[in-house]
């Protein structure tokens, strides 16, 4: 399991803005369709898109239906700490 990144915005009904925290140039185009996991190592969504600049990367990812509830009240609450890996 490694770190994905933040959420930083919250986009239409069912999908998140990840920006990346790390160097991901030559690993972006792998990720796409990848599961997403919480803290808890639970899969909550998907990888749908990647956009941004080489520097600096987002992930558009669908959140699943029985997620989305607890994610948007944690980013109401403080959107910062709430963390999104990748499985290895």
């Amino acid at each position: 399991m490694r770190r994905l990144g933040n959420i930083i915005s919250l986009y239409g009904q069912s999908c998140v803005i990840i920006k990346s925290e790390h160097d991901l140039k030559k690993k972006a185009n792998f990720l796409l369709n990848l599961n997403i996991l919480n803290k808890n190592m639970k899969i909550i969504g998907k990888i749908n898109s990647i956009f941004g600049s080489e520097n600096q990367i987002y992930f558009l990812a669908k959140i699943y239906k029985n997620e989305l509830i607890i994610i948007k009240k944690k980013y109401f609450e403080n959107y910062n700490e709430y963390k999104i890996y990748i499985e290895n």
